[in-house]
C-alpha cells in the first residue's frame, strides 16, 4: 500500500488518494472530504485503509467534527470502514441515496435481528452465552462427507467457540 495524500481540489474540499499495488500495476482509492459546518467524508474506503483514511481526514479536522460519511451504493470499496469511523467519530451518521437505504437499510437487522429481551433480559451479559465464532453440524441424515469433515475439524483447530447442532431444517 502506498502513501495516502491529501488534496485540497476545490475550497474546502479535499480528495484522498491512496494508491495499493496490484499484479498488473496500481490502483487509487479514493475519498472526499468536504470540510464546512458539517463536515462530511465520502466513501468510507475499504477497511484495511481505515487508518490511512482515518489520519488524513484529521491532518485536515478533528475527526469529532465529522457529521456524515456518504456513499453511493453498498460495497466495501465505499463502505468498508463506515463501522470503524462511526465510532471514532461521535457525530458522525451513515447517509446514502434512496435506493441504497431501500436495498440495504434493513440488510444487517434482518440477518442479525436484536435477542428477544424475554430470553436474555442481561443482553450480552447473560451467563450462558458466549459470543464468538461457531460452525454447523447437522444431524437430518445427510452424509458425513469428507469435505464437511475437515470443515468442521478446522473449526476445532481454529478454537471455534462453539458448535450447534442442528436436527432438522423448519
Amino acid at each position: 500500500m502506498g502513501a495516502t495524500h491529501v488534496e485540497e481540489v476545490a475550497d474546502g474540499i479535499y480528495r484522498i488518494n491512496t494508491a495499493v499495488e496490484i499484479p498488473d500495476g496500481a490502483f487509487s482509492f479514493n475519498q472526499y472530504l468536504i470540510a464546512d459546518d458539517e463536515p462530511l467524508l465520502f466513501h468510507s474506503g475499504p477497511r484495511r485503509l481505515f487508518q490511512s483514511v482515518r489520519d488524513a481526514v484529521a491532518r485536515v479536522l478533528p475527526l469529532e467534527r465529522l457529521r456524515f460519511v456518504g456513499f453511493s451504493h453498498y460495497e466495501s470499496d465505499e463502505c468498508g470502514a463506515l463501522n470503524d469511523f462511526l465510532a471514532v467519530a461521535p457525530r458522525a451518521e451513515p447517509v446514502c441515496g434512496r435506493i441504497n437505504a431501500l436495498v440495504n437499510s434493513d440488510l444487517i437487522p434482518n440477518l442479525c435481528p436484536p435477542p428477544d429481551p424475554a430470553l436474555f433480559p442481561r443482553g450480552i451479559a447473560t451467563e450462558w452465552t458466549k459470543p464468538g465464532r461457531a460452525v454447523w453440524e447437522y444431524l437430518d441424515g445427510r452424509k458425513m462427507t469428507r469435505p464437511i469433515r475437515q470443515h468442521i475439524h478446522q473449526a476445532r483447530d481454529h478454537s471455534i467457540h462453539a458448535r450447534p447442532i442442528v436436527d432438522r431444517w423448519p
